[in-house]
């Protein structure tokens, strides 16, 4: 079972009009906490707008206000107030149903199709060497890892020309009172998508040709595929001691369509070693926000030279993380510095994007 609807293949708006139908349907609400507690906020049970446009599904649509209410207006079960810009908000026009005792049903055993009806070519199917982390055939998701195989003295050139030779951008938190790490964003074919980190817009640059002996190594070597199937993206990020980090979530940006299809997600290491946590996705988690159930983490120390896959859903399923602080392999490094690059298969570009009407 999916956590929301697929796309209808009917356009954008009806894609809209089944998501919001689902956030107000009897199946979802007998256990959606905070959808429940929204409603009962109000004596009349209206949910703003702007709250739909915070949950992650719609997120992922990149939605507007306007844009919902234009999907929803006479849907049939829901009323629509408008009126003043900012209090637009939509409610069931019958009580919600009880809330539902037990466990959320995306915490159960997911089905979706498995590999034996609907193909699916893992990493570790045509090239040796990958340990899993996650194998998940019923929510089809895996997450390998495979062991650096290559000279230190490899590594340390590849690390010293990375840190040189990217054109590293600060990212700094919301507040903007730290930063949280550097990263660069690089695209082939003529790409002009931008990648977004939450309130933060990254431009790309052209992958540049220096990389192509690291990607030899990594994709070709490491994951045994050819130049002609390598990821057509690159992210790069630069952690300077331990307290920076990436917190949980999920490659889970239109850009990848993760969250609708299989696709394959290819990082490496370099520097110290850091350790990479994954764990079910908690959608129905009382605060409101992307969560995890705790009890599922696993979590793998990536060593420099070391590869990670996620593969299948993954995305749809699961959420990862680089934790904080030192790992147990970690006796004061000489350094705390890691640079990870995350190959990922761009296949929904921007509307602005010239590639985006290429056949």
């Amino acid at each position: 079972q999916s956590a929301w609807p697929a796309a209808t293949g009917l356009g954008r708006e009806a894609d809209l009009r089944v998501q919001v139908s689902f956030y107000f349907s009897d199946e979802n609400l007998s256990h959606d906490v905070f959808l429940q507690r929204v409603i009962a906020s109000n004596a009349e049970g209206w949910v703003p707008i702007a709250t739909l446009l915070r949950f992650p599904r719609m997120q992922q649509l990149d939605a507007s206000v306007i844009e919902v209410c234009d999907a929803i207006r006479g849907l049939p079960g829901l009323l629509l107030r408008e009126g003043c810009p900012g209090a637009e908000a939509v409610r069931r026009t019958w009580p919600p149903p009880p809330l539902l005792a037990g466990p959320s049903p995306w915490a159960q055993e997911a089905q979706e199709w498995p590999r034996e009806v609907v193909p699916l070519e893992l990493l570790s199917d045509s090239s040796p060497g990958w340990e899993p982390v996650v194998e998940d055939t019923g929510r089809r998701s895996w997450c390998f890892v495979r062991r650096s195989t290559w000279p230190d003295a490899q590594l340390q050139a590849e690390f010293d020309l990375l840190r040189v030779r990217v054109p590293w951008q600060e990212l700094r938190s919301r507040a903007g009172d730290r930063v949280t790490r550097s990263t660069a964003w690089f695209v082939t074919g003529g790409c002009c998508c931008h990648y977004s980190y939450g309130h933060l817009r990254m431009e790309p640059s052209p992958r540049p040709e220096w990389l192509g002996d690291i990607e030899a190594r990594v994709l070709g070597e490491g994951c045994g595929l050819r130049k002609e199937d390598w990821p057509n993206s690159v992210n790069v990020n630069l952690y300077e001691h331990h307290g920076q980090n990436v917190g949980w979530h999920s490659d889970d940006e239109g850009l990848f369509a993760g969250l609708e299809d299989d696709c394959c997600i290819i990082s490496a290491s370099w520097g110290v070693p850091r350790t990479f946590e994954v764990a079910l996705k908690d959608r129905q988690h009382e605060s409101g926000r992307p969560s995890v159930f705790k009890d599922t983490t696993r979590s793998v120390v990536l060593g420099s030279g070391d590869l990670c896959s996620m593969e299948g859903l993954f995305q749809r399923h699961y959420s990862h993380q680089v934790s904080k602080g030192v790992t147990a392999l970690q006796t004061s490094p000489p350094s705390l510095v890691r640079i990870n690059l995350t190959w990922r298969y761009l296949v929904k570009h921007r509307p602005y994007c010239p590639l985006a009407y290429q056949r």
